[in-house]
């Protein structure tokens, strides 16, 4: 189990990260309120991103998403990924006819958890051509059944306007290679008249988590519940509908980012073209796991 390590944290003011203040470990907020269940939740696990280089023992870069055409490269550079200015940057490039995207920013083999409330604080790509996300998956390690990964995505930006976080089920097979079962109704957050500038702006993104439900945040309000009691299980029906039952959600859950290439999967114009406008940056300034007597720490570090 983790115990929350020394660290420092750039100073935020006005949705704005102010680069070269660095703050000690006692000015990161050690409790917080849970904005649903109003329990005092107490700091566990975090990271400020406040040297020059990934944490080693907390991430890892690994190749989470596929590329359908083999127009979208992985990279470990820098141009691609890196910490600077107290943030993680990871920008999305195009060269010619190809894309160039870092491998995704995981906490996979490092650190899971089960219950507590995940926040961030980022400034999202909200712009066509861009597929960013804040997404969890279960860990192999801790899985009641092998077989079986679920999928938590705090938010995937698809379209202008608004985001979705989503439940998903997925089988693995003998190979490890997952087959998509099912996936709930979406929640939605739309922004259109809240903010100005969404792509330039920093903004507090949360993932709740009990024994009952799962709740998503943006800025403290709950814009998603979702029931993960036997009463919540949205498999059956749709999808493939074979993955009936919600156990699986209570498995452990590491962390994942990504800053892919836009599809058009939810708005027909939402993929790259030539007037597209890149790089497409994705900054985290913190990332901050708070949890109770319930909340369990894991340290998966091989």
């Amino acid at each position: 189990v983790y115990a929350a390590g020394a660290g420092a944290s750039v100073v935020i003011e006005s949705g704005e990260v102010k680069e070269g203040q660095l703050q000690t470990r006692a000015s990161v907020p050690q409790t917080i309120v849970d904005p649903v269940t109003g329990k005092t939740l107490k700091l566990t696990w975090y990271d400020e991103f406040s040297g020059s280089t990934l944490n080693e023992s907390k991430w890892k870069l690994e190749n989470r998403m596929k590329s359908e055409n083999g127009k979208v490269a992985t990279t470990t550079d820098r141009k691609n990924i890196r910490v600077e200015n107290g943030k993680v940057v990871m920008d999305l490039y195009q060269d010619g006819d190809k894309y160039y995207s870092h491998r995704t920013l995981t906490t996979m083999d490092r650190m899971s958890f089960k219950y507590g409330y995940l926040e961030i604080y980022a400034k999202v790509p909200f712009s066509q051509g861009s597929w960013p996300s804040f997404w969890l998956q279960s860990a192999r390690q801790h899985r009641k059944d092998v077989s079986v990964m679920t999928e938590v995505d705090v938010f995937e930006v698809y379209q202008s306007g608004n985001v979705e976080g989503t439940l998903h089920k997925w089988k693995l097979g003998t190979d490890d290679k997952p087959t998509h079962e099912c996936w709930n109704d979406p929640g939605k957050y739309d922004f259109t008249e809240k903010w100005e500038n969404p792509s330039d702006e920093y903004h507090l993104w949360g993932f709740g988590w009990t024994k009952e439900m799962i709740y998503l945040t943006v800025d403290g309000e709950v814009f998603a519940t979702f029931d993960i009691t036997k009463d919540g299980d949205f498999c059956e029906g749709k999808g493939k509908g074979t993955l009936t039952g919600m156990d699986c959600f209570q498995d452990p859950l590491f962390i994942n980012f990504t800053n892919w290439v836009g599809t058009n999967f939810r708005d027909s114009n939402w993929a790259p073209n030539e007037n597209t406008v890149f790089p497409k940056t994705f900054s985290v300034a913190w990332v901050r796991l708070y949890q109770d007597e319930t909340g369990t720490l894991y340290n998966d570090f091989k």
